[in-house]
C-alpha cells in the first residue's frame, strides 16, 4: 500500500499501533520522553529523501522578508496556556541563524487536514513538495515549509517543517501552536480524496493520536470552543480547504483513526469461545465504504476458519444495533450455502441501500453460527452514506428571443444532464420542477418519470412578459420541490419588452462634467430603446433633438450609432457653450423618433461651470475617477456611513441620509425600490427607475453591512468599508455594486502589497497599480460596455480592499501619496504592466506567454533574487519575489521598474 513499513498487511500494522501505545505508556512509567520512546511504524518519508534544502532555512537578508501576521495581546493572554512555547532553537547545527525558529509546543490536542490545492506535478510528488516549500520558504520568506506532514495519492507520508514531534507548524493562522497540519497534495473540491491516502491519513493520526493520547472522535476545548479533535482547516480560517470532498470525509477518518484491534485486547467472554475452537482471520481488504444515496451496494466479506469447529450451512453475519441507523440505510446478509471447516474461506455478501439521509454509520458485525454462537470478535467498518448532490450540466436550451409586448407568453424547452448523485422524478413528495429564479412559482415540468445520474431530462417551461418596459430578464432554475434547486451554468434570457411601440430609458449620462465660464462643455447622454420599434439616426423614425430652455446655448449635436433596435442603446453627444455664470448649471432637452415624442418631460446633464480665474488655478491632484466593481457583492446592499450622504438617481437627489442612517436597495421588475431606516428608528421607501448612487458629503465613509470579505488571517476584519460613491445598477442580468472614487484614494486601497514589504517595492507596486488603472481609464476598456472599468479581483483586475485596507496599512499609504501621479510610460504613451508573484530566475516575455507584438517593454530578463524559487503566476513583467530582493539590496523604485520594463519612462501626469 506504499505507506506501512515492512507490512502490507494492513491488521498486523494495527496490533504494531497497540504495542506502540504498550511503548509509550512504559515511556510514562518510566518518565521517559514520548517523543524519545516513540515507536514509528509508518515509513515516513525524510525531508533529505524528499530533497529538502537546508540552506533554505538559514537566513539570508538579500531574501524575502517574511509578512508575520502579529497576533494582539489580548489574544495571548486569553489562550496563554494553549500558545506554551517549551523550547526554541534559533540556529542549524552549523550555528547559522534560522529565518524561522524551531518552536516546540506544550501539548498537541488537534490535527488540522488540508488539501495542497494542486492539479500540476501530482505523479512526480516529491518535485511538487520541493515546490510548495520553494513558495513557503523562499516566495513567502517563512524559511520553512508550513504543514507538519504531506500525503501524496498514493498513501506516501511525507515529513514537512522541520524539527520532528510537537514542532509548530505554519498552516492554520492562530491554530498553529497546539495542532499538526496535515496535508494531502491535490485539490478537492471537485475529486474524490483516493483510497490509499484516506488511509494513510487515518493511519498517520492514528498514531499520533495515541503518541499525543488524543482521542480521534472526541471533543477537547480549543480557543475557546469545543471542537472535534480532527479539523478541516476550515473550521478554524475563513477558507474552503481542505476541499468539500476531503471535508465530507472527516467523520470516516475519525472513525478509521479511533479503531481498536480486538485480537489484540480479547475480550474476556472471546477468549472463551477460541478455547471451544472458534476463531476467525479477516482477510478482506475493504476498511470503509462510500455510498451515494438511495444506491444499492454489495459488500463482500471474507473470513478464514483459523479455529477448530466448522461452521454450517447457514452461517451469516449479524449487525450490531441496526435500528440505530436505519433512518439511513438498510441491508440484507447472505448465508454460507456450503459449510466451512478450520482453514477454509467463507464469503459473506452484505447488500446495503442507503436513503437520503447523509451520515457515517458504524457496521459492527461478527459471525453467528449454527443460529446459536456469535463470536464478541467485530469486522468493524465506517458506512458514509454521501450528502445528496443535485447539479445539472446544460445539453440544449430553446430560450425565447426577439423583443415582446407586455403580457405575451413565451415558451422554452430544455435539455439538462443529472450530474448529481440522486435520481430526479417528476412524481411523489419532491418531484424536480423549473421556477424562476425568485422561487416564487413553478414555471414548468420534467417530462421524464426518472432520470438518474448521468442521463439527461427533458424539460418545458412557459412565462408571461412584465406589465413594463424594459428588459425582462428571467433564470429559469431546476428545483427539487421542498428540498433545493439544482445547481449548474446559469440559465437566463433577456427579452426587450415594451407597453407602448416608443418608449426610453435613460441608460447613462457623461458625469462629472465641467467647463469654465463661456468656455465649451461636450456631454452624452445614452438612451436604451424599450419600445417595439427601431430608431434611427436618418429615415424613419428619425432622432431629432429639441432644445429647452436652460443656460447652455447648443452648438451641435449627433447620434454615434445608425440605429437602435429595441433594447439596444442610442448615445446622443451635445457640444455646448457654457454660460458666465459659474456653479451647477443643467442642460435640458427632448428627445423624439419620428413623429413620436420619447421624453415627455425634459432631460437634464448637469455641468459644473469655473469662474476663469478660478478655472485657470484648478489642478486635478487626484487622476480623476475610476469606477471598481464590488465582484464578490451579491445581494441587496444594506448601506449607512459614518457621516452625511445623498441618494441621487438620474442626477436628481432623492433623500439626504445622515450618520448611521441604513438604506437597502432592491431590484424588482425593472425599479429600484429604496428602503430607509433612520439611527432614530424612522423608516421610509423610496424607488427610482433608473441606477442609485450613495454620494458621500464631507468625506463619510460608506459601510456596507451584509458584505462578508474577511481576510483569511483574522476574520474580526472586514473589508466592507469605503470612500467616494456606491452606484447600485442592475446591469447584465444582475443587481451590481461599483465604487466610484477618485484614482489616488483607489490606489491606497489596492491590496496587492503587503503592508510590511520594502518600502521600494511598496513604492514599484502602487506606481504599478496606478498606470494599470490609468491604462484602463484613458487608453483601452477592460469590460466593453460595462458601467465600470475595473472590478476587485486580483485574477481579473487588481486587489482592491477598499478603506479597511487602507487604514490599516500606513506604509502603503505613504507610498501612494509619495508616488502621486506616477506613471509608466513607453514612447511618451501610457502602457499596460503586468506583475505577478514569483519567476523561476528569469521573466516571460509578453510574445512568449500572450503572443503579444506590441509591447517591446515586456521582454524576459533574469530575476537573480529568485533563481532558487518555482514560478507562480504568469510571469510577464514585475515579479513580486525579484522587487523585493532589489528593494532590500536598496534598489529604488524607478530603478526596479526599468529593469523589469525596458525601455520605459516613469512620467508624472499631475
Amino acid at each position: 500500500m506504499g505507506y506501512i513499513e515492512h507490512t502490507m498487511n494492513f491488521k498486523k500494522t494495527f496490533v504494531l499501533l497497540i504495542v506502540a501505545g504498550i511503548l509509550l505508556q512504559f515511556a510514562n512509567f518510566m518518565n521517559i520522553n514520548k517523543a524519545e520512546a516513540a515507536y514509528t511504524l509508518l515509513k515516513i518519508i525524510s525531508r533529505a529523501e524528499w530533497g529538502a534544502d537546508e540552506s533554505w532555512r538559514v537566513w539570508n537578508g538579500n531574501r524575502t522578508i517574511p509578512n508575520i501576521k502579529k497576533v494582539d495581546s489580548e489574544y495571548v493572554e486569553k489562550f496563554s496556556d494553549e500558545l506554551q512555547v517549551v523550547r526554541r532553537i534559533n540556529t542549524n547545527p552549523a550555528g547559522q541563524t534560522l529565518t524561522w525558529p524551531i518552536e516546540y509546543a506544550k501539548k498537541i490536542t488537534k490535527f488540522v487536514i488540508h488539501h495542497t490545492d494542486s492539479k500540476a506535478n501530482l505523479d512526480n510528488p516529491k518535485q511538487k513538495i520541493r515546490e510548495i516549500y520553494s513558495y513557503h520558504a523562499l516566495t513567502r520568506g517563512w524559511g520553512d515549509i508550513g504543514y507538519n506532514y504531506i500525503i501524496d495519492r498514493e498513501g506516501n507520508i511525507y515529513e514537512g517543517r522541520a524539527g520532528g514531534e510537537s514542532v509548530i507548524g505554519a498552516h492554520a493562522g492562530t491554530a498553529n501552536t497546539g495542532s499538526i497540519g496535515i496535508a494531502i497534495l491535490g485539490s478537492y473540491d471537485n475529486d474524490e480524496i483516493p483510497e490509499k491516502a484516506l488511509l494513510s491519513l487515518a493511519a498517520l493520526i492514528r498514531e499520533k493520536s495515541i503518541l499525543y493520547g488524543i482521542d480521534p472522535v472526541g471533543y477537547s476545548t480549543f480557543r475557546g470552543k469545543n471542537t472535534p479533535n480532527i479539523l478541516g482547516h476550515r473550521d478554524v480560517a475563513a477558507t474552503t480547504c481542505p476541499g468539500k470532498f476531503i471535508y465530507s470525509k472527516l467523520d470516516v477518518i475519525r472513525k478509521l483513526a479511533a479503531q481498536k484491534i480486538d485480537t489484540v485486547f480479547e475480550t474476556t467472554f472471546f477468549k472463551r469461545q477460541k478455547d471451544k475452537g472458534y476463531d476467525y482471520d479477516n482477510l478482506s481488504d475493504t476498511y470503509y465504504v462510500n455510498i451515494d444515496p438511495s444506491k444499492t451496494r454489495d459488500l463482500q466479506i471474507r473470513l478464514k476458519n483459523t479455529g477448530k469447529v466448522t461452521w454450517p450451512v447457514g452461517t451469516t453475519l449479524v449487525v450490531t444495533d441496526p435500528k440505530s441507523f436505519n433512518d439511513k440505510i438498510e441491508f440484507t446478509s447472505t448465508a454460507l450455502s456450503f459449510a466451512a471447516g478450520a482453514g477454509d474461506t467463507a464469503t459473506f455478501t452484505i447488500s446495503m441501500t442507503s436513503k437520503n439521509k447523509p451520515g457515517v454509520v458504524m457496521f459492527e458485525m461478527a459471525p453467528f453460527i449454527n443460529n446459536k454462537v456469535k463470536l464478541e470478535k467485530y469486522i468493524k467498518i465506517p458506512v458514509n452514506i454521501a450528502p445528496p448532490v443535485y447539479t445539472y450540466a446544460i445539453v440544449t436550451a430553446v430560450l425565447p428571443q426577439g423583443i415582446a409586448q407586455s403580457g405575451t407568453k413565451l415558451n422554452g424547452t430544455l435539455e439538462l444532464k443529472n450530474t448529481g448523485n440522486v435520481p430526479w422524478v417528476n412524481y411523489g413528495d419532491n418531484p424536480v420542477t423549473l421556477e424562476t429564479a425568485s422561487r416564487t412559482k413553478s414555471i414548468g415540468a420534467l417530462l421524464n418519470a426518472k432520470v438518474n445520474p448521468g442521463e439527461i431530462g427533458k424539460f418545458t417551461f412557459e412565462v408571461t412578459t412584465p406589465n413594463i418596459s424594459g428588459d425582462y430578464v428571467e433564470t429559469v432554475v431546476p428545483v427539487v420541490k421542498g428540498i433545493q434547486g439544482i445547481q449548474g451554468e446559469e440559465i437566463s434570457f433577456t427579452i426587450p419588452t415594451y407597453n407602448r411601440l416608443f418608449d426610453h430609458k435613460v441608460f447613462g449620462m457623461s458625469a462629472p462634467n465641467s467647463a469654465d465660464a463661456g468656455g465649451a462643455a461636450s456631454v452624452w447622454v445614452k438612451f436604451k430603446n424599450v419600445g417595439g420599434a427601431t430608431w434611427t439616426k436618418s429615415g424613419l423614425n428619425q432622432i431629432q433633438v429639441t432644445e429647452s430652455p436652460s443656460m447652455f446655448k447648443m452648438k451641435s449635436w449627433t447620434m454615434e450609432e445608425s440605429k437602435a433596435a429595441p433594447g439596444e442603446v442610442a448615445t446622443i453627444k451635445f457640444e455646448l457653450i457654457a454660460p458666465q455664470t459659474k456653479g451647477i448649471s443643467s442642460f435640458r432637452f427632448k428627445l423624439k423618433a419620428g413623429d413620436a415624442v420619447l421624453t415627455r418631460m425634459p432631460v437634464s446633464v448637469r455641468v459644473r461651470v469655473y469662474g476663469n480665474q478660478v478655472a485657470d488655478d484648478i489642478k486635478d491632484d487626484k487622476g480623476g475617477n475610476i469606477r471598481i466593481l464590488l465582484s464578490k457583492f451579491n445581494s441587496e446592499p444594506v448601506i449607512t456611513a459614518n457621516g452625511n450622504f445623498n441618494l441621487v438617481s438620474a442626477q436628481k437627489t432623492l433623500a439626504n441620509f445622515h450618520e448611521n442612517d441604513e438604506v437597502t436597495i432592491k431590484y424588482v421588475s425593472g425599479v429600484y425600490e429604496i428602503s430607509s431606516k433612520t439611527a432614530s428608528g424612522i423608516l421610509s421607501k423610496l424607488t427610482s427607475t433608473n441606477p442609485v448612487r450613495a454620494e458621500s458629503l464631507n468625506g463619510a465613509i460608506f459601510e456596507i453591512k451584509n458584505y462578508e470579505n474577511r481576510p483569511d488571517w483574522n476574520t474580526k476584519l472586514n473589508d466592507n468599508l469605503f470612500r467616494g460613491t456606491l452606484e447600485i445598477a442592475y446591469y447584465n442580468g444582475k443587481l451590481r455594486l461599483i465604487n466610484e472614487l477618485s484614482l489616488e484614494d483607489y490606489i491606497k486601497g489596492i491590496g496587492e502589497v503587503s503592508n510590511g514589504d520594502p518600502s521600494e517595492k511598496i513604492k514599484t507596486i502602487m506606481i504599478l497599480a496606478r498606470t494599470y488603472a490609468k491604462f484602463y481609464i484613458d487608453v483601452a476598456k477592460k469590460f466593453e460596455g460595462a458601467p465600470y472599468n475595473l472590478d476587485d479581483n486580483p485574477n481579473v483586475s487588481q486587489k482592491y480592499l477598499g478603506y479597511g485596507f487602507e487604514k490599516r496599512s500606513s506604509n502603503t499609504v505613504r507610498a501612494a501619496v509619495e508616488t502621486q501621479g506616477i506613471v509608466v510610460t513607453y514612447a511618451d504613451k501610457l502602457v499596460k504592466t503586468p506583475y505577478f508573484s514569483s519567476s523561476d530566475g528569469r521573466t516571460r516575455s509578453a510574445k512568449e506567454i500572450w503572443g503579444w507584438t506590441d509591447t517591446p517593454y515586456l521582454q524576459s530578463v533574469s530575476d537573480p533574487y529568485c533563481k532558487n524559487s518555482a514560478q507562480f503566476g504568469h510571469g510577464v513583467g514585475l515579479s513580486g519575489c525579484g522587487a523585493t530582493g532589489m528593494a532590500v539590496a536598496g534598489k529604488t523604485a524607478e530603478e526596479i521598474i526599468k529593469y523589469f520594463y525596458q525601455g520605459v519612462e516613469l512620467k508624472k501626469m499631475y
